[in-house]
């Protein structure tokens, strides 16, 4: 198997109890990571991912299932809460406390992208838990002996935790916050016959820093062309569908290609060239998350229509009147649209 893809649905979860359960993708199960990592959470009804924060690390999330209630206190004594649904997203910045609530009557589930290669946190029941009664007694301006023993005897995060009671949803918890955007119900930045693109990048959210996202849907016939990233690495999440993808590695005959199905995550180093294309015939949907809030690429239409003929020919090896009509676009065009066969699938792709 390629180092380039992670099956994350077989991983074993690093969290998991009735409540739910947090499968991580970071440096120490997939080496290939060196500016990202990422996590898919699970949570039964009723149940909350701890009030936590991050070590300088922001954190992007993609809500995929159910309804969840979010709640962030930043510097500055920033107060957000608010609902998001599926394919809504929420930004957390580096040290911001925060939680999630699944507020369904079934499981909701969501991924969350950090801009680290291996997540560290603390969670507010093992950071209670750690300090004496004496201080967390004047902290809370009360006696030490009204605190109960439980509240500062965990050494351990919680992790996920069950609530007690019912979920209270302030009215405002319904409008746009800035820390919340609906990727999926803006209109496509992109739309050709390969396919469309809709963009969670610091022109259309400007509160991202240092992440962002492109939810990528590829048509029955559709490609993402060869391209790189010069300053941006890549980790996308499959959502829906089945793919390929190629990646040229540093060395001489370093190539690799494989097949993503979903759940499963795959990583892109800066630079490296690699193309994307759909395995069905009906629509595949990727979540590709980057390490910048603007992310860039070059594409192979627009570099082969760049370069003369006279430079290109021998580059391809053919002399200038053997070389093809190479179409010229002023700009890369992202999705083509398949028009030959599709190559076999190999076993070695799996």
């Amino acid at each position: 198997m390629s180092v380039h893809v992670l099956h994350l649905a077989d991983e074993e979860p690093t969290f998991s109890s009735e409540l739910g359960t947090m499968t991580v993708g970071d440096k120490n199960n997939f080496p290939v990571l060196d500016t990202m990592s990422i996590a898919r959470i699970t949570l039964a009804p009723g149940a909350f991912r701890e009030p936590h924060w991050n070590v300088a690390a922001n954190a992007l999330g993609y809500c995929t299932a159910g309804r969840l209630l979010v709640t962030i206190f930043h510097t500055g004594n920033q107060h957000s809460i608010f609902v998001l649904d599926p394919g809504q997203m929420f930004f957390v910045p580096a040290g911001a406390l925060h939680t999630v609530e699944n507020l369904a009557h079934e499981e909701a589930a969501f991924i969350v992208t950090y801009s680290k290669n291996v997540n560290e946190g603390f969670g507010l029941s093992g950071s209670v838990g750690t300090f004496t009664r004496g201080v967390i007694g004047n902290t809370l301006g009360l006696p030490a002996e009204k605190l109960p023993k439980e509240m500062i005897s965990q050494a351990r995060d919680l992790v996920i935790g069950r609530v007690d009671g019912e979920a209270h949803v302030p009215h405002h918890a319904e409008f746009g916050n800035p820390y919340k955007f609906a990727v999926e119900e803006v209109p496509s930045q992109l739309q050709t016959e390969g396919g469309s693109a809709k963009f969670a990048r610091a022109d259309t959210w400007p509160t991202l820093d240092g992440l962002s996202m492109y939810s990528l849907y590829f048509n029955g016939v559709g490609m993402r062309e060869p391209h790189w990233h010069p300053i941006t690495s890549e980790l996308g999440f499959i959502l829906e569908g089945h793919g390929r993808m190629s990646v040229r590695n540093p060395g001489a005959d370093s190539f690799d290609t494989y097949t993503l199905a979903p759940g499963d995550i795959y990583y892109m180093p800066r630079s490296y060239p690699h193309h994307i294309e759909n395995l069905d015939e009906t629509q595949t949907h990727f979540a590709v998350f980057f390490d910048r809030s603007t992310p860039n690429d070059i594409g192979f239409t627009g570099s082969l229509s760049s370069v003369a003929r006279r430079i290109l020919a021998p580059t391809l090896g053919v002399r200038e009147a053997d070389l093809p009509t190479i179409r010229d676009v002023p700009v890369d065009l992202m999705f083509v649209e398949k028009t030959n066969p599709l190559d076999p699938v190999t076993p070695q792709e799996g």
